[in-house]
Parts: C-alpha cells; sequence; structure tokens
C-alpha cells in the first residue's frame, strides 16, 4: 500500500524506505481519523525519513493545527461569520495563501485547497470560496497521491464547502447539487471518523434546505433525507470511536424527526404503498433508538413532548393504514396485528422512559382495545384516569409545567373503552363508572348543545361536535346497560332516566353517527317509544342505507305492530341485497345471519313451525359463508351424512297426531339407525355429528357461540314442528362444537318436559349449574313445576315425591322468576312475567299475580317478534 502511494506521487519507489511507507499509512489514519494532536510528531519522523515530503507534510501541519483550534472552540467546520480577528484562522489563510502551489502533486493540491477554502468559509468571504474550489480538477484515475484514504475524504469536504458557501450566496440550486455530490456509498470502505463526521454534516445542511426550500423537490428530498438515515445507521457501529458523536446525536435527532415526517405525510396518502411503508418503519426504528438513548431516567421535571411526538406520528400513521370497526374499535381481519403489535411495542418503550405521559398512556390504550386485549386495556385506561386526576389537581393548583390530554382526547378514548364495556363485554356496572368519570370532565350542557368544545372554531366543531356526539352516546349506553342489568327498580328508573338525557344530547349535536343513533333506538324502543324508533331508524337508513342492523331493527320494531308482510319485505329485501362475501366486517356478516334467523321466525310466526324448517339450511349456507373452512370434508362418507342431514333439514316432514311422529312409509330404518342411533332423549354421549358445519372444531370463541347458537334455533324449530328426532340431534349437533353448556341443557329439558318430566327437570338443573341467569332454565323449570303442582294432574307423584317438596318447588320457581323479571332480558319477556303470575296465583297472591298478569299482557302487546339484542 505504502509504495503505491509513494509511486504515485513521486514515481520512483525508492524516495522512501519501509519505514517511510509506515509513517505515511500512520499519518493518512491520524488525518482520517481526527488524530490531530499526533500530526505533528508523525511529521517529524515522516520529513526525517523523506525530506522530499516537505510540501506535502507542510499543508498537513496547518490543517492539524487549523481543525485542533476548531475542535477547541466547538466549531463544526462549517461555521459562519468568523473574522480576521482569528488570529489561527488569519494565521492559516496567510499560510496557505504563501505556499507555492505549482510543485504540488494532485492529492496535495486538493488538500490543500479544501484547507483554504474552508477557511475563507468561516471567515465569509465566499466568492473566495467558490474561485479557490470552484475549478479545482480532480481526476481519479490521475493518481490520488500519498494519502489515498484522506484525498477521498477531501472531496466530501470540498462539496460540503462549497454547498454552504452557494447556500449563503443565495444560490440554492447550487447549494443542493454540490451536497448532492457528496458520495455516501464508499463510507464503509474508508471506515474513518472523519469521513462519517464529514457526511453527517453535509447531508444534515443537505436535509435541512432540501425539506425547507420554497421549490420542494421530492427526489432531492428524498435523497437527502435517505442519506442522512444512512449515514446515521453507518455510525451506530462506530459510535464509541467517533470524536464529537454527543454533538451530532441532537441532529440526528431532528433530521431523523424531520425525515420520519415527511415519509409519514407520503405514507398517510396511500397506506398501501408497502416500500414507503417499509422505509417509514426502518426510519422510526431509527429514529426511536436515538431519541430514546437522549432521554434520561423519567422525572416530574423532564418533558415528554419530544417522545409524545413521536408516538403521536406514530398513532397517526397506524390510524391511516389500519381498519378498524368503530362498533367494538378493533382490528378488522387478522392482517394488521402485526403492525399493531409492532406500535404497542414502541408506545410500551415510550411509557417506560416518560414521566405519568397522559397521551402516550391513552395511546397504548386504544392499541389493546384493537387487538382485543381488553384486561391489559381496563388496567392501562385506569392509570390513565389516574394520570389525567394528577393532571387536573397540578393544574388547579398553578403549576407551571402540568401536561395532559385536552377534554376532546379524553373524551375519545373513553367512549371506545365504554363501547366495549357495554357491546362486547357487556360490563354493566364498570360501563356506568366509566361513563360518571368521564361526566366530570365534559363541558356543561348549554356548552354542549352550542358546539362551543373547549372554545372550539367554526371549522373545528364538526369534529368536536362527532367526539362529543359519541361520547354522550357512550354515556347513554353505559346506563342505558346498568339499568338492564340492575335489580332494583328504583337503580333501573334512575339509569333509565339518565340514559335518555344523554342520549337525547348525543341526538341534539346533530351527527350522524349510526352506532351511537342505532343504540338510542333500540333504547326507545325498550322504553315502548316505538313510533320515535322506527322514525330514528328510518333517519338512519336514510344517511346510511346499507345498515344491515338498521334493517334488521326496523324489521323487528314493525313485529310489535304485528305487520309482518312489511317486516317479511324488509328482510328478504335485505337478504337479496347482501351477501357474505360482499361484507368485510365479521359483525355485518353475523348481522345478516341474525336477520336469516328473525326471517325463519317471521315464517313460523305466520305459517307455522313446519313453513319453517326448509328455510333452516339457508341459514345454515350463510354460518359456512362466514366460516368457509367448514366445507372442508374429514372422511370420505362425511358428503353422504350431509346429504342425509341435508334431506331432514330439507325434506317434506309433517306431524301426525299427537305421538309427534312421521308416517311408517316415511321412515328409514338403515338411515335412522346411521343418524339417530343415539340420541340425547337416551344418553347424552357421545354422539357423532352429521353435519359437515361441526367437522372441524370451531377455533375462536365467536365461532362457536354463533355455531351452538344456529344449532339450537335449528333445535328449537324442530321442537316446535314436534319433531323430536330431529331437534334431538340438532342439540347433538350444538354439543359436538364444544361440549355440552347451560342452553343445550335447557333446549334438551325443553323437548323432554312432556314425555319424561324427571329427565327435564335433570336438565333444567344441569342448565342452571352452569348458569344460574339462564332465563331458558328458568322459563323451562317454573312451566315444569306449574305443570307439576296441579292438583288435577295424575302424575304429580313422579316428579314431586310429597306436597312439602311441591311446595318448596314453587317457593324457588317464585323467586328465580321474581328475580329473573327484575332484569334483562328477564323483564321484557312476556313468558317470564306469565309465569310469575301463575306462581303468585298458585300461591294465593292473588294482588301480585294481578300486576305480574299485566305486565305480561303490555309485553305481549308491544314486544318484537324476536329481542332487541339480536339486533
Amino acid at each position: 500500500m505504502s509504495t503505491t502511494i509513494t509511486t504515485a506521487v513521486h514515481g520512483s519507489s525508492d524516495m522512501t524506505g519501509p519505514k517511510g511507507n509506515v509513517y505515511l499509512s500512520q499519518l493518512d489514519d491520524a488525518r482520517s481519523n481526527r488524530q490531530w494532536s499526533r500530526v505533528p510528531e508523525l511529521i517529524r519522523k515522516l520529513v526525517k525519513t523523506n525530506p522530499s515530503l516537505a510540501q506535502y507534510t507542510e499543508v498537513a501541519k496547518i490543517e492539524a493545527s487549523f481543525n485542533s483550534h476548531l475542535d477547541s472552540i466547538g466549531s463544526d467546520g462549517l461555521s459562519l461569520g468568523r473574522s480576521d480577528a482569528d488570529e489561527t484562522l488569519a494565521k492559516s489563510i496567510h499560510d496557505l495563501e504563501y505556499m507555492p502551489r505549482q510543485s504540488f502533486d494532485p492529492s496535495t493540491k486538493l488538500i490543500h485547497s479544501v484547507v483554504l477554502g474552508q477557511a475563507y468559509l468561516l471567515k465569509g468571504d465566499f466568492p473566495a470560496v467558490l474561485k479557490e474550489l470552484s475549478k479545482l480538477e480532480w481526476n481519479e484515475s490521475s493518481g490520488s497521491g500519498v494519502s489515498t484514504k484522506y484525498t477521498k475524504i477531501a472531496l466530501i469536504k470540498r462539496h460540503a464547502i462549497l454547498g454552504v458557501a452557494h447556500e449563503c450566496l443565495g444560490d440554492i440550486d447550487e447549494a443542493i447539487a454540490n451536497y448532492s455530490r457528496v458520495p455516501i456509498h464508499n463510507l464503509s470502505e474508508l471506515n474513518a471518523s472523519e469521513a462519517y463526521i464529514w457526511a453527517e454534516r453535509t447531508y444534515y445542511r443537505f436535509g435541512l434546505l432540501a425539506t425547507s426550500s420554497p421549490k420542494e423537490n421530492k427526489d432531492s428530498t428524498l435523497k437527502a433525507l435517505r442519506g442522512y438515515h444512512d449515514i446515521s445507521r453507518a455510525m451506530l457501529s462506530h459510535e464509541g470511536s467517533i470524536p464529537g458523536m454527543h454533538v451530532s446525536r441532537s441532529r440526528r435527532v431532528h433530521m431523523l424527526s424531520a425525515y420520519l415526517s415527511y415519509l409519514s405525510a407520503v405514507f398517510r396518502q396511500n397506506p398501501k404503498n408497502s416500500q414507503i411503508g417499509n422505509e417509514t418503519h426502518n426510519v422510526s426504528v431509527l429514529y426511536e433508538k436515538f431519541l430514546y438513548d437522549m432521554t434520561n431516567f423519567p422525572t416530574a421535571s423532564e418533558s415528554n413532548e419530544k417522545i409524545e411526538q413521536y408516538t403521536e406520528v406514530l398513532m397517526t400513521n397506524w390510524n391511516a393504514a389500519v381498519p378498524r370497526d368503530t362498533w367494538d374499535w378493533a382490528l378488522i381481519g387478522d392482517d394488521y396485528k402485526r403492525y399493531t403489535n409492532a406500535v404497542l411495542s414502541s408506545v410500551r418503550r415510550a411509557l417506560a422512559v416518560t414521566f405519568q405521559s397522559c397521551s402516550i398512556m391513552r395511546q397504548s390504550v386504544v392499541l389493546l382495545l384493537a387487538l382485543r386485549e381488553y384486561d391489559e386495556a381496563f388496567a392501562a385506561f385506569d392509570t390513565y384516569l389516574a394520570y389525567q386526576d394528577q393532571f387536573r389537581i397540578h393544574q388547579q393548583s398553578g403549576g407551571e409545567h402540568a401536561t395532559g390530554d385536552t377534554t376532546l382526547s379524553l373524551a375519545g378514548v373513553s367512549t371506545q373503552v365504554i363501547n366495549v364495556c357495554t357491546r362486547v363485554k357487556k360490563h354493566g356496572d364498570k360501563a356506568k363508572a366509566y361513563a360518571e368519570k368521564l361526566l366530570t370532565w365534559l363541558p356543561s350542557d348549554k356548552d354542549t348543545a352550542n358546539n362551543t368544545v373547549n372554545g372550539s372554531t367554526s371549522s373545528e366543531s364538526p369534529v368536536h361536535s362527532l367526539i362529543m356526539a359519541q361520547a354522550y352516546g357512550a354515556i347513554g349506553s353505559a346506563f342505558f346497560l346498568h339499568a338492564n342489568q340492575s335489580t332494583d327498580e328504583k337503580v333501573y328508573k334512575e339509569s333509565a332516566e339518565t340514559a335518555a338525557k344523554y342520549y337525547q344530547l348525543s341526538t341534539d349535536l346533530g351527527v350522524k353517527d349510526q352506532e351511537v343513533r342505532l343504540e338510542h333506538a333500540i333504547f326507545l324502543a325498550r322504553s315502548d317509544k316505538i313510533s320515535e324508533a322506527v322514525e330514528l331508524v328510518k333517519k338512519i337508513l336514510l344517511d346510511n342505507e346499507s345498515h344491515i342492523q338498521s334493517w334488521h331493527l326496523l324489521a323487528l320494531l314493525l313485529t310489535t305492530r304485528e305487520e309482518y308482510d312489511k317486516a317479511m319485505k324488509v328482510v328478504e329485501t335485505t337478504l337479496h341485497r347482501y351477501s357474505v362475501d360482499q361484507l368485510r366486517v365479521d359483525r355485518d356478516k353475523h348481522a345478516l345471519v341474525q336477520v336469516k334467523l328473525t326471517h325463519i321466525a317471521l315464517i313460523e310466526a305466520v305459517h307455522g313451525s313446519e313453513s319453517a324448517i326448509g328455510e333452516l339450511a339457508n341459514a345454515l349456507g350463510l354460518v359456512r359463508g362466514i366460516y368457509p373452512d367448514e366445507n372442508q370434508d374429514e372422511k370420505p362418507h362425511t358428503e353422504k351424512r350431509k346429504s342425509h342431514h341435508r334431506k331432514s333439514l330439507l325434506g317434506s316432514v309433517h306431524r301426525h297426531g299427537n305421538g309427534h311422529s312421521r308416517s311408517k312409509s316415511e321412515i328409514d330404518p338403515t338411515r335412522l339407525a346411521e343418524d339417530f342411533s343415539k340420541t340425547g332423549i337416551q344418553e347424552r354421549l357421545p354422539k357423532r355429528p352429521i353435519s359437515t358445519v361441526a367437522q372441524r372444531k370451531p377455533v375462536s370463541d365467536k365461532e362457536i357461540e354463533t355455531l351452538r347458537y344456529i344449532w339450537l334455533v335449528i333445535a328449537g324449530v324442530y321442537r316446535r314442528a314436534g319433531l323430536v328426532q330431529e331437534a334431538d340431534q340438532a342439540i347433538v349437533e350444538a354439543e359436538s362444537i364444544a361440549g355440552p353448556c347451560a342452553d343445550t341443557h335447557a333446549e334438551t329439558g325443553l323437548l323432554v318436559i312432556d314425555d319424561t318430566p324427571s329427565r327435564a327437570l335433570d336438565e333444567f338443573e344441569a342448565a342452571l349449574d352452569d348458569d344460574k341467569y339462564n332465563l331458558k332454565a328458568i322459563l323451562g323449570l317454573s312451566q315444569l313445576i306449574l305443570k307439576y303442582s296441579n292438583d288435577c294432574e295424575p302424575s304429580t307423584a313422579t316428579l314431586f315425591q310429597s306436597d312439602k317438596d311441591a311446595s318448596a318447588a314453587q317457593a324457588r320457581a317464585r323467586l328465580m322468576l321474581s328475580m329473573a323479571v327484575k332484569s334483562a332480558p328477564g323483564r321484557y319477556t312476556a313468558e317470564a312475567w306469565w309465569l310469575l303470575s301463575q306462581i303468585y296465583e298458585l300461591g294465593g297472591r292473588f294482588e301480585e299475580a294481578r300486576n305480574s298478569l299485566w305486565q305480561c299482557v303490555g309485553l305481549s302487546e308491544r314486544s318484537a317478534l324476536r329481542d332487541y339484542w339480536v339486533v
């Protein structure tokens, strides 16, 4: 290496010995790595070894003294405004100007001009810089002189100095052109501190200029920002060996922040651009490292501002890219789960390096809700509320540095949490507690009605009104759910009144949030304001005619008026308009299944259970559309079983007398032996499912719930049609999905209540063991007790061993029913009130019986065909 260098300069290989070559390499390394204090001694040894290098070493000596001085005064080598009064600067210029350049080799000439041009720049003589460096010719093929590595570094310096001079003279285009010529592709090859430092300085200026130029050039801006990003990544591996890294760290944070902001703006315009998305992610990772490394241990005196700004960018990008269902605020599908977890990890790291940041804790709540991590989300939300309380206390006491979320931010995240409590988890008490907490932060009713939230301007008012409408709607839903779950009549009325108040406030804002208005319409229906509910649903559909849930609610509301033809038209139109394949959100798919079940219920109500049987297979078809994997056959004979099952569902079946059995001509003994060899009536162990829907075990709770629910609906239709064996096999299907449950036990009890009352009693008891609030089991058990408590019934002894047992059973039924009707769904179930009236009458409590009977009559006159919860 050293021999080649010497030859390049002097054309002879015998002008220096081995020691001279070593000293040349050491001098090159010292200059390349900013070890200026080593230069004088290396020059002395080199000149002693080879006096002919005196000019080369003299330039190196002046440069070393010059750079040592710049380091001592904290200059980055590009700072402006230095004057001749600076003796070191003036002396350097003088010495460099009076050196004989004619005999310089190309490398020495390049380095000499760069040092002199830098001195002119610091002096503020920009024309002199251009004169010195603009016409400097350099041809790498002609040889690079004795300092190959440092010569390449000098080229980086040259373009940087020229760029700053042009920038100061107002020639922005030339400045950008020179900055962009700085070669950064060979930084790793050079592996030198001075190369990294000057590349970072140059691209920092380049980035500032490109991002602030009035004539924005996308290519130049991206080149500057990408270049700075690449330089920063390269410097990470040399952080301990590069002098002055701490000086450039704040610049790197600033420039990477600008890069992240720029890319984020581009990304939000097209979130599906994977290239920009990956680039944005890579920049955020590097920026996060620098930002968090600069952050001290979190204390109350430390500002969270920079980290909060960073996480806000992350969240804004995430919101732009990730689709969420505004009903439960969860991700739509699993495609963005990995991305969401990555953002959550960054937010968690931000929490670790900040002190009680309200905004970052709020962001963690939003991400956890999106991932359906509800327990952790509630815990984070509780912490968030505690932070907000501390902020309010600090603010009220006149604290100077109090930082917290705005009322709108708090209202937004509180709405999401309350929605999950009411719509997903059904936690009435928790929802009410959060709603009451939110009310302590919201503006007065008058302010809300006038759309003057936090002094919003007219342009901000729509956004603010939407957030507040959703917040008041969530509060209404919280109190509505709490009212339904309360067993105290006074609490029920108070909560219902509060719900009405805040639903109305949400409506008064005039914002058309379909989910809030749908819940309001259900509340009106529950409050016996059917006409108002119908009008509100129609308004929803005028704004969004594709809202399946509203069509479904409209059909149910029409059934309260016994307008079955209109209701039938609504559901049939909805079913024809949509298919599962067209629907993006699972909730809409399940809503369509519920519409189909209402269709079946309408047919059954108008034409009888036998007529409804023909539509059961279509309901199963919709389920297969939601879970297409269910169509995969596991065994060769599965298709045969499937065809038998479909004939059972779709074939012509009729009731024959009181035995509820088919005529002999219709019975296929082989098929019965195959399909019904072991039914649940005989023994609930173990059965073979006959449909392909249950061939694969469902993998999600929602899938289990849906499939089991469908089969139990089918079982109910068969039961009411008098087809006992078919009903029992449908229960078998329900149990094959995830084992017996309260609902399957209750349905079995209803199926055998006439023929084997003792078995029915066991099934109802088993259901109540699983779920003591199971309404179907409570009604079935009460019905059974009533039936066999009548003195005229000759088979009483088959159920109760004595009158004392019968009286105890009646008391138990009375207690269960009286508790059931105190809260939803029993409060809205006419049959529950009717059975309670019968139990009261049986016990001689006629006044209470009369009151219960009137409740039954009232509900019968205004109840929908199916309960509103199915919406």
